[in-house]
């Protein structure tokens, strides 16, 4: 049955079908709460937080940029992270992977309207 020619252009666009059902959707959403349209993991803002400047690095003048691989689940936890690129200190790299792990979120990207694991990079600036 074609529900469009029933429903208003406007009440279409507030609607979606999702694994045979209908379902509610609100700005920014696509079917099922996928967040981003490219089925990526998207950033929970509030967790996203520069990772502390040991007071060691400090004093030492240690600085660069550590770049991580990071292993989502399936419920937005960092199961894994690795250093991809070094900032040239080892402890710089070492509190960007314990702090990502410990602390960083996501919304996990979905297929067929199931949250599924990922795989995304991060940058930390050193010092920020």
């Amino acid at each position: 049955m074609n529900f469009g020619a029933f429903l208003k252009p406007w009440a279409l666009a507030a609607f979606t079908a999702c694994a045979g059902m209908i379902a509610s959707t609100s700005a920014g959403f696509a079917a099922c709460g996928v967040v981003d349209p490219a089925n990526q993991p998207v950033p929970v803002a509030s967790t996203h937080v520069q990772p502390p400047y040991p007071e060691i690095s400090k004093r030492l003048g240690e600085k660069g940029v550590t770049f991580l691989r990071v292993e989502i689940d399936e419920h937005g936890s960092v199961m894994d992270d690795y250093v991809r690129r070094s900032s040239g200190s080892d402890r710089l790299d070492h509190t960007a992977l314990t702090f990502v792990k410990d602390n960083w979120r996501w919304h996990p990207p979905s297929t067929r309207c199931r949250p599924i694991a990922a795989v995304t990079e991060v940058k930390i600036q050193w010092p920020d």
